[in-house]
């Protein structure tokens, strides 16, 4: 497949709708090209850092104002983001 949706369909779908609907796959998510052939062998990963996260949520990032912002020394205890948000969904405003 070219595309990241045409296996993961549903994330695609809800993702559509998200406030990161426009950001690639890649951006969050690095795959080796095997994981095309055996995905089960060859797992994309996650953001391991709050850092991560933080180059666009953090209070002090640079950016658009519509982004939400954290504090990332006091906001989360210490958990990766995705941890306790899944970005792939549309949040309540």
């Amino acid at each position: 497949p070219e595309e990241c949706g045409a296996c993961h369909g549903e994330i695609a779908r809800t993702k559509a709708v998200s406030s990161h609907a426009l950001l690639p796959c890649t951006r969050c998510h690095a795959t080796e090209k095997q994981h095309r052939i055996s995905p089960q062998l060859s797992r994309p990963s996650k953001p391991a850092a709050r850092a991560f996260c933080g180059e666009c949520h953090a209070r002090e990032a640079p950016g658009s104002k519509d982004v939400p912002r954290v504090d990332l020394a006091s906001h989360g205890n210490g958990y990766v983001c995705w941890q306790c948000h899944y970005p792939h969904h549309p949040e309540a405003k």
